[in-house]
């Protein structure tokens, strides 16, 4: 009889579970893989951040905020070239803005379709930042799945970029720019996971 109310609040438990996680979902909005689904990747300080905040850390003292939503339609190509950058995410005082700098066919690709753009760092706050991690999702498919495709920034563990050894800083109120080559005409969901400061 004991082994029944367990089974029976064990079902009843993941049946509220479920029942929470489809409140949540927003059918109005198209579906996006998440590569760290319920959890952050990245460690803030001792902890780790919910899933969907950002962790800042200056001075060894952490803190998680909210993480805005990316542009409104990440899936929905962009035109050949945009003529005003779009802001991709945000973070406080810390921003992120996209550029289409050009599409084109490639034959010796197989008539593959890419993209190329810049995304350009902003730090308008008043502290240097010292490290930047930024995710990726399944969007971000570099041309030939190489490196060779991404300059200014080095992919890390589960697809995270970060600064490159070379860029000691992102002074403030200052930007800095990186770029990739993409497969396909859909720009990459970049999202700023973690901001630690000088």
């Amino acid at each position: 009889m004991k082994v029944l109310y367990i089974l029976l609040g064990l079902l009843l438990t993941f049946t509220i579970a479920n029942a929470r996680l489809g409140e949540k979902s927003n059918h109005n909005e198209p579906a996006r893989y998440d590569p760290y689904p319920n959890h952050h990747p990245l460690q803030c300080g001792p902890e780790s951040c919910n899933y969907g905040e950002v962790c800042h850390i200056a001075h060894d003292d952490c803190i998680c905020l909210p993480h805005p939503k990316p542009h409104p339609h990440p899936h929905k190509p962009r035109p050949t070239r945009d003529p005003q950058p779009t802001i991709v995410s945000a973070a406080g005082t810390v921003y992120l803005t996209s550029r289409l700098i050009g599409r084109w066919t490639d034959g010796s690709r197989g008539g593959k379709t890419f993209s190329q753009y810049d995304i350009t760092i902003h730090n308008d706050g008043n502290r240097n930042i010292k490290e930047i991690y930024i995710s990726t999702d399944s969007t971000f498919k570099l041309r030939d799945n190489s490196d060779a495709s991404l300059w200014n920034m080095v992919r890390l563990n589960n697809g995270i970029l970060g600064l490159p050894s070379y860029q000691n800083s992102i002074n403030a109120h200052a930007t800095y720019v990186f770029g990739f080559i993409l497969e396909g005409v859909i720009p990459a969901n970049l999202n700023i996971l973690k901001i630690i400061y000088q």
